[in-house]
């Protein structure tokens, strides 16, 4: 009767939050990697709880217990039968089927509480999130299987360059160097370090009490991140639907999730840390949700202006510019309590690596739009300096450096597992973008009227880069899409996307 129905996950040593969900669990993981007590894992870290494992401790009495008939089983899998006659009918997302409905979406009395150490949570305000709980964690899933679970991996130690070849444990509780890296959890991660070194001159994630002020500043820098998340997952809303009707009455929570994150938008600009460089890059990315009056979008502050906002917070924290006195609207006086924060022994290796694969990912956000949208790099040099940058140097290096490795690989071919092929498009990834900071290069020497010496330059270090890449990498990549079938869903996803970007620029 319920043979349609998936097999249950069996969970081990997950929270109780993520075994009631069925869904991964890195507690365990974690623990084990880094030898130490975590609070959360990394699905509770997003929505700002500790983990809790109620479920161990009753299991031996569970064991005792008969197990629940067919029928019971069924009853709980499947959907009931008042929601057969509703139009937003169940579906399905993976192994796990789950019923929604613009009531449970639209409800606005689930409250998401905040626990980080060292904090005066009594007095900490709640997050509010105008989803139910379930419904978030849904968003939240959509999330981290499609934008993390791809562009983590461009942060792993196979990609980023300041971090390429590493591996090993973090020994102060931060994300190791693995394959794909969560740049959500990074940003959160660095903002506490940042906090830290302001207020006490240590780089420790054990902050000192915060005041009200502090408190009710830090909750709507989450809660403008949480609703980013929202936003951007929610454009995938109408995807788990079959009928055109339950497609389109997920319209208005997609566009009450748009409205939400554009209000809070100006607060973030005004704000700069890297959780809200992180929100005002996902709403870049965010399509203007359908029925959208043209005169209510042209009231809001449009995508591009939020991708060179976010990119200039990046440089701004770079440069530990906290002396501004003067910014064109008003003058701050300088702070004589904040201590210096660029001594070796406050700035420790860790710090320096989340911070250099933070600046990767930005690198990545700026070369983009510098592509797409033909303006001048934020971060990155221009024309007449770009080469001499270590950021692109060590890219060059790390290509040189994979190309030794895997020239076995070319000649007498390679068993494509799954680290081999994450291995590939992963540094195959790096060269990419590369190859797009010289597209810009080229770009700008045509549109600023550079003579035609510089021109020739830029083109030729373009053709020379395509040259190299189809060298190095494609022969390797076509032997990942040969054994494409038997890979897993996440890399299969990674090399679309990378096949994606690379083949609409025709490299």
């Amino acid at each position: 009767m319920h043979s349609d129905l998936a097999p249950r996950r069996k969970q081990f040593s997950s929270c109780d939050a993520c075994r009631n969900s069925r869904v991964g669990c890195d507690a365990f993981r974690k623990r084990t990697k880094s030898g130490q007590v975590i609070e959360a894992c990394s699905r509770c870290a997003y929505r700002n709880k500790n983990c809790s494992f109620q479920w161990m401790k009753n299991a031996s009495v569970k064991a005792n217990r008969s197990s629940v008939s067919s029928n019971d089983q069924g009853q709980l899998l499947s959907p009931s039968s008042s929601n057969n006659t509703n139009s937003n009918a169940p579906y399905e997302l993976g192994s796990r089927r789950h019923s929604i409905s613009l009531d449970d979406l639209m409800d606005g009395n689930t409250e998401y509480s905040r626990t980080e150490n060292g904090w005066n949570v009594a007095t900490e305000p709640r997050v509010y999130s105008p989803l139910g709980s379930e419904s978030f964690d849904w968003l939240l899933a959509m999330y981290e299987g499609v934008f993390e679970a791809v562009f983590g991996s461009w942060l792993g130690n196979y990609s980023c360059p300041f971090a390429f070849g590493e591996s090993g444990n973090s020994t102060t509780g931060n994300p190791d160097l693995s394959l794909s890296v969560s740049i959500s959890s990074l940003c959160r991660r660095f903002d506490r370090l940042m906090k830290g070194l302001e207020k006490e001159g240590q780089a420790d994630l054990h902050l000192p009490p915060l005041n009200q002020a502090e408190l009710t500043k830090e909750w709507q820098i989450d809660n403008t991140l949480s609703q980013a998340i929202q936003a951007f997952s929610a454009q995938w809303l109408p995807l788990t639907f079959i009928s055109t009707s339950q497609k389109t009455q997920q319209l208005p929570i997609i566009q009450r999730l748009w409205r939400d994150l554009r209000k809070s938008l100006p607060r973030s600009m005004n704000r700069p840390c890297y959780r809200s460089m992180l929100s005002l890059y996902l709403y870049a990315m965010v399509p203007v949700p359908v029925g959208i009056p043209e005169e209510e979008e042209e009231n809001g502050v449009p995508a591009q202006v939020c991708v060179q906002a976010a990119l200039q917070q990046v440089r701004y924290l770079r440069a530990r510019q906290r002396s501004l006195e003067f910014n064109g609207s008003k003058v701050s006086l300088l702070s004589d309590q904040t201590p210096p924060i660029s001594t070796p022994e406050q700035v420790r290796s860790d710090f320096m690596k989340i911070e250099n694969m933070i600046y990767w990912a930005a690198m990545t956000f700026d070369t983009s739009s510098s592509l797409t949208l033909n303006t001048t790099s934020v971060l990155s040099a221009g024309l007449l300096g770009w080469e001499s940058e270590a950021c692109w140097s060590l890219v060059k290096t790390c290509t040189n450096i994979f190309h030794e490795q895997s020239e076995d690989w070319r000649a007498h071919g390679v068993l494509i597992t799954e680290d081999t092929a994450n291995q590939i498009i992963a540094a195959a990834q790096a060269w990419k973008l590369r190859i797009w900071k010289m597209g810009t290069i080229l770009k700008e020497a045509l549109r600023e009227g550079h003579g035609e010496e510089a021109v020739h330059h830029a083109h030729t270090c373009v053709a020379d880069a395509i040259q190299t890449f189809n060298v190095t990498y494609r022969p390797l990549l076509a032997a990942c899409e040969r054994r494409l079938q038997y890979l897993s869903q996440y890399t299969k996803l990674r090399w679309c996307k990378f096949a994606l970007l690379v083949f609409e620029n025709a490299l």
